[in-house]
């Protein structure tokens, strides 16, 4: 396996999502006799208010990029995986580059038109709301002379009901959609170079 002697250094991603594109409307479950109040965050790390939590701590450059590096390590289709902040750190016969296209968040808070009783509700059972998580990436594996011999493009959601006792957070799918676009951008690259074992020579 051509990749196995081969050491691979991971960048920072780049942010390339919609700018100023983060709508909270989640105050509307207080007005009486609106059903729900709702908020759509392309960021939502910077957003104040979701369904089931005030805040979520997250550095998504950061964050995905490591992830990234530590699913290729545990993949052992490279020799060495290193995450990196600075480029030309590691010597590395590849660089492996991301770039975040979306990471969406919608969320709607049930109040039934009942404003602040809806905890009531919420206690006797009924759904406290939803939330839906959507990541877009795409991937690419440089050589030494930046020439791309790899691009991987991945789009991974989920959606889930809140409910008062549940142990779901707005936010808890970001990490496992992330891990399983990754593991399918893995096998994408095993399969292209089980199939040409000169691929990553080119």
């Amino acid at each position: 396996f051509p990749s196995h002697d081969k050491a691979e250094v991971v960048l920072p991603f780049n942010d390339n999502r919609p700018k100023n594109e983060n709508f909270n409307l989640y105050f509307l479950y207080i007005i009486p006799i609106a059903p729900f109040g709702y908020g759509k965050y392309e960021y939502p790390e910077k957003a104040t208010w979701f369904t089931s939590i005030s805040s979520f701590g997250f550095n998504p450059v950061i964050d995905l990029a490591r992830a990234a590096s530590t699913n290729f390590q545990n993949s052992k289709l490279f020799k060495d995986v290193i995450f990196s902040n600075t480029p030309g750190e590691y010597k590395s016969d590849y660089t492996m580059e991301g770039q975040i296209n979306s990471l969406l968040y919608t969320g709607r808070r049930f109040s039934y038109g009942t404003s602040y009783f809806s905890y009531i509700l919420w206690t006797l059972g009924a759904p406290m709301g939803t939330s839906f998580n959507y990541v877009s990436i795409t991937l690419w594996l440089k050589d030494k002379n930046q020439n791309i011999l790899w691009q991987y493009s991945a789009e991974k959601e989920d959606y889930i009901v809140q409910w008062m006792y549940s142990p779901y957070a707005d936010c808890c799918m970001y990490a496992n959609l992330t891990n399983k676009a990754m593991e399918d951008a893995i096998t994408d690259l095993y399969n292209k170079i089980r199939k040409n074992p000169d691929f990553l020579k080119k």
